[in-house]
């Protein structure tokens, strides 16, 4: 067991319902994961944080995402607020917002797709900003934005008519900010994932998490699309696929070979991707890439929960089987947070014949 998420905090994220049938907020749930400290994961002492490794916090998400991924998804886009603020350069920003969001008085999420994997093909920007005196007003859509409607805080981007980006922390209480209505999705629809509309919103330069420069993503970020932190997302989820798979296999000694080929390309994906977050220079020395794991990542839990469902035959295309769950999760990770390469080398193996 991951010595963030140990036996105490397994079996209290087990005795609270389960989001997936209940189709609810996962409220008490993220209150275990707060109280047990993981709020406090990798971010700044002073202000509350806890110093943790990258792959503790990794192995952390592996086991997470096993438990529940639905809280482990929501955990992510709140840590990658949180992350974008520790490493803000705006001091006062980071002393007034990091503490309450450290203990869990707040919650914060983001609002940033549009600036790195939504909408990048739009001849306009999604949002905009305009200077004004002390600041800035926002205006546009941020999609794809989790929880917005149980968040205090919103950290999300914008576009200057010179090209040049921001990221703000905007209260979702103020004046201009509308959560639009859920998005119904194939999978976590609990997750309460959504647009944003920022209508003339008012951000004081007191505000600004970092910018106005170009391209404000690849600056101050500690994960992002394809990052260490998605890829262990991914695998977590697929080890909760082949754990149920197997156990439903126990009598059928005709899938054992799928289920050891399967698991053994687990063991491998989550061992290279613990050694890469440790070292330096693990990537180079396995000729890997970031991206690399996240398309294995990607394809191995589409695989395995298509073996699931194969398997499980008839059952398995019935709603409410685990089987039939884990497809359709699978398919969350074609598309959330995937970098053009990963997408594109994805459609490649798409195409290829299985005969060739």
């Amino acid at each position: 067991m991951n010595p963030l998420i140990d036996a105490s905090l397994a079996a209290r994220i087990a005795e609270f319902p389960d989001p997936e049938t209940t189709g609810e907020w996962p409220a008490r749930r993220l209150t275990a994961v707060c109280e047990a400290g993981l709020f406090r994961w990798g971010l700044p002492v002073e202000f509350g944080g806890q110093v943790v490794s990258t792959p503790q916090i990794l192995e952390g998400y592996l086991e997470l995402s096993r438990l529940c991924l639905t809280t482990a998804f929501i955990l992510t886009q709140r840590d990658a607020a949180c992350h974008r603020l520790a490493n803000s350069p705006n001091d006062l920003l980071r002393r007034r917002l990091l503490p309450d969001h450290c203990s869990g008085r707040s919650l914060v999420t983001v609002g940033i797709s549009h600036l790195s994997t939504s909408r990048q093909h739009w001849s306009r920007p999604s949002v905009v900003a305009k200077e004004i005196s002390g600041g800035y007003e926002i205006t546009g859509e941020a999609p794809w934005v989790t929880g917005a409607l149980h968040a205090d805080l919103l950290v999300t981007g914008a576009t200057l008519e010179n090209g040049e980006q921001i990221l703000a922390a905007v209260p979702t209480e103020r004046t201009g900010v509308i959560v639009g209505p859920l998005l119904q999705l194939m999978a976590l629809n609990e997750s309460c994932t959504g647009s944003v509309i920022l209508d003339r919103v008012h951000v004081s330069d007191e505000e600004i998490v970092l910018g106005p420069i170009p391209q404000v993503m690849k600056m101050g970020a500690t994960g992002g699309t394809g990052s260490f932190t998605t890829t262990a997302v991914a695998i977590g989820a697929a080890t909760r696929t082949l754990q149920e798979f197997e156990r439903e296999a126990t009598s059928r000694p005709e899938l054992a070979d799928v289920i050891q080929v399967l698991s053994d390309q687990l063991l491998k994906l989550r061992s290279e991707l613990i050694t890469a977050a440790a070292t330096p220079l693990a990537l180079e020395d396995l000729k890997l890439t970031a991206e690399d794991l996240r398309l294995r990542a990607n394809s191995l839990i589409a695989r395995a929960a298509q073996a699931y469902v194969s398997s499980a035959k008839g059952a398995g295309f019935v709603r409410g089987h685990l089987a039939e769950r884990f497809l359709r999760q699978s398919m969350f990770f074609q598309v959330w947070s995937c970098p053009p390469a990963v997408t594109q080398e994805r459609l490649s193996e798409l195409k290829r014949s299985p005969t060739s």
